[in-house]
């Protein structure tokens, strides 16, 4: 007696009939279906007793897709062979194949009791305050605001366990750069200077980051990437950038959902995503408001060039779920016999000006031994404003957070 069998891997579901011996005669491979303007949809692969037939993009919830997947499979059909294949009931096969995929894809997931669910003992941040763990994060800016170069240092502290953000040495851990917008060579490039800048070339250190040039939107890529992160084990998985990987439009609502279920599929709680989008005209995250929605913590890059070698790079954090948001911070980066990356006082570089007063104002009272009356001072004169307009503010933004760092231990600080 003939049977069938589905099998759900990961995003992927695998569809098999056997014979009553158990021995497969067909097998269709779903890869993780999508949903496009109510029709749900996925790459199929054919294998008809152990011989690869084709694989094909088809629509699971239609008449019209049925027909073609079925048709596709009559072209396979021998015409003077008396064979099983001659009596193989395609529709009805093509029927269950497809029905029960759709009956779990629709299904999701089964609800579970919330005292039951093992939590891992696992640090909030992939890295210190930029990266939140086991979540997406999306770094955006300008085209030329340095989110790709920032992202591989990122990468190559986590590569190299050296001194983190934070001042502490970071646990080494392995990253997978999915690149949409650039080559191998100018990556490596990249890498090379800025091991020279670190002194990590000296060292003799071996840089084990992986970079795959990706050309097929990432929703398509579900299943390799899974496969490919748990075999190698990345830590940290970057996708350069959300324009070119979401394979549609950034304002699409239904587009960027089934993007970030892409994402959710690849993370499953073990694995940190760090996603680089664009501005648009008015300087804020390009796209629908599901990206930020969706990501648990996004900052903003800012940009200011000092000389023909060296910028300050700022960091601003526009949004963030179940960590404190942090302070703006900033960066030099000098490009001379290495790319050198410099932490600096936000306060003291161009960038102040784009700070909010109070964080600005906080920032000068941490780092000078000045007066409230002369941060005052400071802040009008880099926001071109009045003492008299800022003052109670600022002052008010002061008191609060002194009356906060009573209860924190040293080195902590308090934002928002």
């Amino acid at each position: 007696m003939e049977r069938n069998k589905l099998v759900k891997e990961g995003g992927s579901f695998t569809f098999t009939k056997s014979d009553e011996f158990n021995n497969p005669i067909v097998q269709v491979k779903f890869e993780y279906p999508w949903i496009r303007s109510d029709l749900e949809k996925s790459e199929a692969s054919v294998i008809y007793r152990g011989k690869p037939l084709f694989r094909d993009l088809v629509t699971l919830n239609t008449g019209d897709g049925k027909k073609a997947f079925i048709a596709r499979l009559e072209e396979f059909r021998p015409s003077n062979d008396i064979a099983d294949e001659l009596y193989m009931d395609w529709r009805s096969f093509t029927e269950d194949c497809f029905g029960d995929v759709l009956d779990i894809f629709r299904h999701g997931s089964d609800p579970v009791r919330l005292t039951d669910v093992e939590v891992q003992d696992s640090p909030d941040y992939q890295l210190q305050p930029y990266l939140v763990s086991n979540t997406v994060n999306t770094l955006f800016g300008t085209g030329s605001a340095g989110k790709s170069l920032t992202s591989l240092y990122w990468a190559l502290l986590l590569d190299s366990g050296s001194v983190g953000p934070t001042g502490d040495k970071v646990p080494i851990q392995k990253t997978l750069i999915l690149d949409y917008e650039d080559t191998a060579v100018n990556y490596k490039n990249r890498l090379e200077k800025l091991m020279r800048g670190m002194g990590l070339d000296e060292m003799g250190h071996r840089c084990h980051i992986d970079y795959l040039r990706c050309t097929q939107p990432l929703i398509r890529e579900v299943g390799k990437i899974r496969k490919l992160k748990e075999s190698r084990g990345y830590d940290l998985i970057v996708v350069d950038s959300l324009g070119l990987a979401c394979g549609g439009g950034l304002e699409d609502s239904e587009s960027m959902n089934n993007f970030f279920n892409a994402m959710r599929q690849i993370i499953e709680e073990d694995a940190t995503i760090l996603l680089i989008s664009h501005t648009n005209k008015n300087g804020e995250l390009h796209g629908s408001a599901y990206i930020e929605h969706s990501s648990r913590s996004v900052y903003r890059v800012d940009t200011s060039r000092v000389s023909p070698s060296e910028i300050y790079i700022g960091l601003f954090h526009t949004k963030v779920n179940n960590v404190p948001k942090q302070a703006p911070s900033a960066y030099s980066i000098e490009f001379r016999d290495g790319i050198r990356y410099t932490k600096e006082v936000i306060s003291n570089t161009p960038l102040a000006k784009n700070m909010q007063e109070e964080d600005l104002a906080l920032d000068i009272y941490e780092n000078n031994n000045i007066s409230i009356d002369k941060v005052i001072e400071k802040v009008g004169d880099i926001k071109g404003k009045e003492t008299e307009d800022i003052g109670t503010a600022v002052e008010s933004a002061i008191n609060r957070y002194s009356a906060d760092q009573i209860s924190l231990s040293p080195g902590e600080r308090l934002i928002g």
